[in-house]
């Protein structure tokens, strides 16, 4: 079994690991709970359509590549949230009628 390289970050911590990649956030309090709430591993499927453009060759592979991990500039965390909360809406609303 491979042993799991990332170390745990405390919530502040990833705040401030978004906000490094060029991630606006105006109400520190609220993407804090947004995020205990949701999870950081969750929340990221939502990040791609902000990421960069940009595309870097990973080392291990030369064939892969993978998107930069810095955000579209002006990119707001509760752009992210909304979008989050209207797909979860839309999936409970379809769960009811299938």
């Amino acid at each position: 079994m491979v042993a799991y390289s990332k170390k745990f970050l405390p919530i502040n911590d990833q705040l401030n690991l978004l906000r490094s990649r060029g991630l606006y956030v105006s109400d520190e309090t609220k993407a804090e709970m947004w995020l205990g709430a949701i999870g950081y591993y969750r929340l990221s499927g939502y990040f791609h359509p902000f990421l960069s453009g940009g595309q870097e060759v990973v080392p291990k592979d030369a064939d892969a590549e993978k998107p930069l991990d810095t955000f579209v500039p002006g990119t707001r965390f509760e752009e992210i949230v909304e979008i989050y909360l209207w797909d979860s809406r839309l999936r409970k609303l379809m769960l009811t009628y299938l």
